[in-house]
């Protein structure tokens, strides 16, 4: 006892040091009562820190220059006593001597000392990492429980999280119970011996132990964790740098792993709040994911078994979170836009710090609930993807229907999972270096994973397709003159193939900036004789009203050869639709430059590539000039292609309506690709079909005094 003693004083001594050198935040809970809709809209617009709104009352955290301003608008809003904390500062100090400080709650010495505890009891399938460090230096604690610890299987990856928030510690505790549970009913008990051997199941119970050991909502910076992960409205670069500590840490780990399927504990309330939280607009309004039919069952899954959240104060027990309230910066919408994954917020208990003689009780609502949540990573498609020649894992992106919510193969094993509810559905795989696969009619039923494997054929050498759904490794850009923008960044707003697309242009859906030049750059290529370059593109750019066709921004193609130390302009079949107006030198073109310009709404371009033979490399320039901005351009499906070959004959007949097509064989050739279009110009060609046979028939496409154009491409094998 005497021992135990000395270490809770010494915990408390060090303590009180870090409260005075870290100062947690200059924020206190405060209560705004609106007058109207309006003035809570206005709150969540300023990004004012809110807890929790009931109607027209929020609960919010403002420091007294925010105060000062609520109130210099008339509002309704004063300090109150923060009930979650002041029980958690009685708490302590009327437990910290006793043999049990805080009760049934945990310090973080107990926590470290109980994990330890149960990986030294069950070290088969349990084994405790530190994902990285606190502001204070507290370790991360994550807890992976699985038949084959530390090993990657093809097997769902699962994480829970919990506690991002210090003050709200029910979720920890049920954390813990779950570990505990986990580890005491494996193998025994059916369901969770299949969770363990077909789930690596991974548990980050407390994020936030600085914020909880302070009793504080933020961490020892002052900032709110679930406010600060990167956001597709205004913070959309997935970037570890620039963020709190414990955020990076989470990021990072995230990073190392494959999670497919996650949830994070908050307190205060009490629901299941699904994606998306955030929009363009600031408001809350139900604001819907690609997935929402599938975020609904995941949510119904979890409330359906905890009564008090089912029947409380929301529907079924769920709600959309920018239906809620919206926010930025939260871990939900950061996992679904940049991680491909589903996850949710469980608001678990309505009063933060309950009485630690309810957790018990908490964790009877909720057992079946974890249980039932963590099943559903089991419902949808899995596959491996691999090299069809070496067998190796390939790194590839897996869409589905063209949802533009990817998910991605795990490099290591090349295992992927989409989860879905039961329908048909059509997997397209991508990966840069191969030509696509595409897996029709795969079924997702009621229960289990379809498996849907792939294996994907590299391109051949010469030949060139890229669909932007892989990695970008063969391109950088750069600006061409010196002080002007380059803007080039991967975009999901325009795509031909789903979902991505190269854009100049804003990241934020605003316009290019004035006096802009960037250039986007193939790695170096292997052009073979008589090569055609095609790729789509969307394009908006400003054009003058009164001297047609002259435009002021607009974008060009340029090659160069290997040896060569200069970039030459290349035309398009149908020269392109623009001349650039003398701006009076306030753009980077020179006046009568060539460009594509206006607006152009998803047409291909083809670029005849005769001329040229070896290596080199294609970029694509955009130029604005020193006013009046638009969207921008977008480049998609960039491919270069070998024709039929010297002195192939294509050969055309008609019979009533039908046109017949025919060409010699080309030896080591996939198959062909029918281009048909009603005028020469390149935009107007559209593929037609493709064929492994050496003829083709266009059925019922002659009309009365009609005019048709079309062009036969290889698409090589590789041997």
């Amino acid at each position: 006892m005497k021992n135990f003693i000395l270490s809770t004083l010494i915990l408390l001594l060090s303590f009180s040091s870090l409260s005075a050198q870290w100062k947690f935040h200059d924020r206190r809970l405060a209560r705004f009562e609106a007058e109207s809709a309006d003035q809570i809209q206005d709150i969540i617009s300023n990004k004012i820190i809110i807890d929790k709104i009931d109607g027209l009352t929020a609960l919010i955290y403002l420091n007294e220059s925010e105060l000062a301003d609520l109130k210099a608008k008339g509002y309704n809003v004063k300090y109150i006593p923060d009930p979650s904390k002041e029980y958690a500062d009685w708490l302590w100090e009327t437990t910290k001597d006793s043999d049990d400080p805080l009760d049934d709650y945990h310090t973080f010495e107990e926590f470290t000392t109980e994990l330890e505890a149960i990986v030294a009891a069950n070290p088969d399938i349990c084994r405790m990492e530190s994902a990285g460090l606190t502001v204070q230096g507290r370790e991360l604690w994550v807890m992976e429980i699985s038949d084959n610890v530390g090993v990657e299987e093809d097997e769902p990856e699962f994480i829970y999280v919990s506690t991002i928030h210090g003050d709200e510690v029910v979720g920890l505790e049920l954390c813990l119970y779950l570990i505990h549970y986990l580890a005491d009913n494996y193998p025994e008990d059916p369901q969770v011996r299949f969770l363990i051997e077909e789930t690596d199941i991974h548990i980050m119970p407390w994020m936030n132990p600085d914020g909880t050991m302070a009793h504080s909502r933020f961490n020892a910076n002052g900032q709110d964790l679930n406010r600060t992960f990167p956001d597709y409205v205004d913070d959309p670069y997935d970037l570890v740098a620039g963020h709190p500590q414990e955020v990076k840490v989470a990021m990072e780990y995230d990073q190392d792993h494959n999670f497919i399927l996650s949830a994070n504990y908050h307190g205060g309330a009490l629901l299941m709040n699904y994606p998306f939280d955030s929009n363009p607009n600031g408001q809350s309004v139900y604001t819907a994911t690609p997935d929402d039919a599938w975020f609904i069952d995941l949510s119904l899954a979890y409330s359906t078994h905890n009564l008090p959240m089912y029947n409380g104060s929301f529907s079924q027990g769920i709600s959309n979170g920018a239906a809620w309230y919206t926010i930025t910066g939260g871990m939900q919408d950061w996992c679904y836009v940049w991680r491909g994954r589903a996850d949710v917020t469980i608001e678990v208990s309505n009063v933060k710090w309950p009485p630690p003689e309810t957790l018990p009780g908490y964790w009877e609502d909720n057992r079946e609930s974890m249980l039932a949540y963590m099943m559903k990573i089991h419902r949808g498609i899995r596959g491996i993807i691999t090299d069809a020649v070496t067998g190796e894992p390939v790194e590839a992106i897996i869409n589905v229907n063209d949802n533009p919510n990817e998910v991605y193969t795990d490099p290591q094993v090349g295992d992927y999972y989409r989860l879905l509810p039961p329908g048909f559905y059509v997997v397209n795989v991508y990966s840069y270096g191969y030509e696509p696969v595409i897996i029709s009619d795969v079924e997702v039923l009621t229960d289990g994973l379809t498996r849907a494997n792939a294996q994907m054929t590299p391109a051949e050498p010469g030949y060139f397709f890229d669909t932007l759904e892989g990695s970008t490794a063969a391109y950088s850009h750069e600006p061409v003159t010196v002080g002007y923008a380059d803007e080039w960044h991967l975009s999901d707003s325009r795509s031909v193939s789903p979902v991505h697309s190269w854009k100049f242009g804003s990241t934020s859906g605003g316009g290019y900036s004035n006096q802009a030049d960037g250039a986007l750059i193939t790695e170096m290529l292997n052009i073979l004789p008589n090569s055609t370059l095609s790729f789509w593109h969307y394009l908006d750019s400003e054009v003058s009203s009164t001297y047609y066709p002259y435009a002021y921004d607009g974008g060009l193609v340029e090659i160069m050869m290997d040896g060569s130390p200069d970039w030459n302009q290349i035309n398009p079949l149908g020269d392109y639709n623009y001349r650039v107006r003398n701006t009076g030198g306030s753009g980077p073109f020179a006046p009568e430059t060539p460009v594509f310009g206006g607006h152009i709404d998803g047409r291909e371009a083809f670029f005849d590539l005769s001329g040229y033979e070896g290596p080199g490399q294609i970029r694509f320039r955009f130029g604005s000039d020193g006013s009046v901005t638009r969207e921008g351009w977008f480049i998609d499906d960039i491919e270069i292609e070998s024709p039929a070959g010297s002195g192939t004959v294509l050969s055309i007949s008609i019979a009533d309506e039908d046109v017949h097509l025919s060409w010699d064989e080309i030896a080591g050739v996939t198959g062909y690709n029918i281009y048909y279009a009603d005028t020469p110009y390149s935009e107007n060609y559209q593929l037609l079909d493709f064929t492994t046979d050496l003829s083709y028939i266009d059925y019922d496409r002659v009309t009365t005094n009609s005019t048709i154009y079309y062009k036969v491409t290889v698409v090589w094998s590789l041997e």
